[in-house]
């Protein structure tokens, strides 16, 4: 599997729910719960280097992706905290996870496809 091809895959699991939260904390252990019952391996608040990672998705590949979660954030300041996560060595691919349309519109500018030269994936989602 490559990178790319988790990211699709995390963004169909999270698409078939709906989110609630009050919180970025709530939102990341609603979506740990999706995803390992999705039987996808995920590790929270993961420490590197660049800082601590909300979650870690790891794939066979292996692939692992960091997925970065916001309810709501200035875009540039986001991209940033990404480009610094893509640029880890053994990190394969960043994904930022939002219940923000606007956040979420405002990531997936042409030409964000990549980061630091590594798929770089933005989910929103469904939320109330």
């Amino acid at each position: 599997m490559t990178a790319a091809d988790a990211i699709a895959t995390i963004a169909t699991v999270l698409g078939r729910y709906v989110f609630r939260a009050a919180d970025e904390r709530s939102l990341q252990l609603q979506v740990q719960a999706v995803l390992e019952h999705a039987a996808i391996r995920v590790s929270s608040e993961v420490p590197s280097a660049a800082g601590r990672y909300d979650l870690l998705a790891e794939f066979a590949g292996p692939v692992r992706l960091v997925l970065e979660l916001k309810l709501a954030a200035s875009a540039p300041a986001v991209e940033r905290q990404a480009q610094r996560y893509a640029l880890v060595p053994d990190v394969d691919g960043v994904v930022v996870v939002t219940s923000s349309n606007r956040l979420a519109h405002e990531l997936r500018q042409p030409g964000t496809t990549e980061l630091g030269g590594k798929p770089f994936g933005v989910i929103a989602l469904r939320s109330f």
